[in-house]
């Protein structure tokens, strides 16, 4: 681990609030690890595809994550975020080197949950205007506590409902809101995930227990039932 540009005190204490944060979990799920260490580049653990255009996570138990978070690996893949770079096809790239994971995330492909993406003001305002107790109803968020109106929304897929793999998120008043869960393949991941935790310079907390999670607010159902249905005209024409 590379502590030059850490305040290893503070590091400390978001290791503390990682590994406590393990007993909010459910076994129900696969979690995947990450190597943050370093802001510009998204890191996962898992196994390159045979174009290097996907990684192939790893998922792990509740039990595993305690076993290896805060840990050194064998080898990491990972891409780089800068838009510059982003706006051309990614490539996935391998480090040989040993890597020091500092995160976790949710995986929700073939899961029965739905994440909304809460990343500014106007969407946190709009989304209450669509569903006006959704915040206070979330059994199970991670919130930004830097920040009151950047926060993840866990919630269950409806029965019956069947996602259709053609958007990536649904369109509120004028602000488009970003659900995890929704199934459209991205690169450079072959599912779709939702981190709970990076590194000690985001402020993340976690509310609630993965267990309490109900099912989706109908209103939103119903929302992404007729953005897919819009796009799918769209891909008719």
């Amino acid at each position: 681990m590379n502590f030059q540009k850490t305040n290893i005190k503070k590091f400390n204490i978001y290791q503390k609030n990682v590994l406590s944060s393990l007993d909010k979990l459910s076994s129900n799920y696969k979690y995947f690890l990450v190597d943050n260490s370093n802001d510009s580049d998204l890191s996962f653990i898992g196994k390159v595809s045979d174009d290097s255009n996907y990684i192939n996570l790893i998922g792990y138990s509740k039990n595993e994550l305690k076993e290896y978070l805060f840990t050194e690996v064998e080898t990491y893949y990972w891409w780089n975020l800068n838009k510059e770079e982003f706006s051309k096809k990614p490539r996935v790239k391998k480090d040989s080197l040993l890597s020091f994971t500092t995160g976790y995330g949710v995986i929700i492909t073939d899961s029965d949950l739905l994440v909304l993406d809460i990343d500014t003001i106007d969407q946190y305002n709009e989304l209450l205007e669509l569903s006006p107790n959704i915040v206070k109803n979330c059994k199970f968020k991670r919130i930004n506590t830097d920040n009151p109106y950047k926060m993840h929304l866990y919630f269950k897929k409806t029965v019956g409902f069947e996602t259709s793999g053609t958007i990536r998120s649904i369109k509120l008043n004028k602000e488009n809101l970003w659900i995890c869960g929704l199934n459209k393949k991205k690169i450079p991941l072959e599912v779709d995930t939702a981190h709970l935790f990076r590194n000690e310079r985001h402020e993340y907390e976690l509310m609630g227990h993965m267990d309490d999670i109900t099912e989706c607010p109908s209103e939103i159902i119903d929302r992404i039932i007729e953005c897919q249905n819009i796009n799918q005209n769209k891909l008719n024409v």
